[in-house]
């Protein structure tokens, strides 16, 4: 039982990724172009990290970041990836950027997620953020933590909620997302350790 459910949530997250990118797609050149990343001010976040809510601390390949997932997200095994990166190259195909998975931890019991791409095009983490944000009923927020300047986007899909953090190690480097989605009907324990994974982002 605990196989199928955590394809149909790591499935579920490929899509919700893939819908949020359309949305970018949407966006105009102009609209894009628009987004300044000049220095102002942004608010550092100081996150509560409560470790006994997180797994191991894992060294995301290829992103020069670290991060704990959430206690009991695991990460999928090699079919389930595959499936997802297909997923994932689908949804993508005729939008103005491409993802590269790096990383995918599901929750089986929750049907939570946690997705970490790399995303290619040369965009800005506000150029994304903005884009993004323009999802009905989205909220955006920008601010620093770990040394790193985060945009986040919390948007809600097919009764799920998706957290969207895109920021870059610097400015030579790609765009990084990574995309918590936690089901309508988790806990409110589930929505701590989200934090406290956030909260325990670090540059390598």
């Amino acid at each position: 039982m605990r196989i199928p459910t955590a394809q149909t949530a790591a499935l579920g997250a490929a899509v919700l990724f893939g819908t949020l990118l359309l949305s970018f797609a949407a966006c105009t050149p102009r609209e894009r172009s628009a987004v300044q990343d000049a220095p102002d001010s942004v608010p550092e976040y100081v996150f509560e990290v409560d470790s006994e809510l997180l797994g191991d601390t894992v060294l995301i390949d290829g992103a020069a970041i670290a991060l704990a997932p959430p206690r009991g997200w695991e990460a999928v095994d090699d079919a389930t990836r595959a499936m997802v990166e297909a997923q994932i190259q689908e949804s993508v195909a005729a939008g103005p950027i491409s993802g590269t998975l790096l990383e995918l931890f599901v929750d089986a019991d929750s049907g939570s997620a946690l997705t970490l791409m790399r995303l290619d095009g040369g965009l800005s983490p506000r150029e994304i953020g903005a884009a993004l944000a323009q999802a009905e009923g989205a909220e955006k927020a920008v601010f620093r933590h770990a040394g790193l300047e985060i945009v986040q986007v919390r948007t809600v899909a097919d009764q799920a909620a998706a957290f969207s953090l895109v920021t870059r190690v610097d400015q030579q480097s790609d765009a990084l997302l990574l995309q918590y989605v936690v089901a309508q009907t988790a806990e409110q324990q589930t929505m701590r350790a989200v934090e406290s994974s956030i909260g325990s982002l670090s540059v390598q």
